[in-house]
């Protein structure tokens, strides 16, 4: 939801399919992946993105899995080599809607872009 808030560039498809790969250790069918993504792009715009934000942090009652939750939404929506202005909005409200304050959700997206940027140099 937070990378489709500038619609989901390929490259955040890409990174969300190599990360759900090495979670569940096995490869990823594409085309039921990228069918998934588009159902969910179609929700977003059905819904509006916040109410998907509101019903996606309504699941996550454990603190540990709220952090996770934004780690990884900040990892996908990074995946592209950009965070764009509303990707950090979106994960700023999901934070809203996880009761984690904004200071922590800029920490924890901090931590991911320099993550990803010693992994890469």
């Amino acid at each position: 939801m937070v990378a489709a808030s500038d619609e989901l560039a390929e490259g955040e498809r890409g990174a969300l399919a190599g990360v759900l790969e090495r979670a569940a250790g096995s490869v990823v069918d594409r085309a039921t992946f990228d069918h998934r993504l588009d159902e969910i792009e179609a929700q977003r715009k059905s819904l509006g993105a916040d109410e998907c934000l509101r019903r996606a942090a309504a699941e996550l009652a454990n603190p540990f899995a709220r952090r996770e939750a934004i780690v990884f939404a900040a990892l996908v929506s990074f995946g592209d080599g950009t965070l764009a202005p509303l990707e950090v909005e979106s994960l700023l409200r999901l934070g809203d809607h996880l009761e984690v304050p904004h200071g922590e959700v800029f920490a924890l997206i901090d931590d991911v872009i320099h993550s990803i940027t010693r992994a890469l140099a």
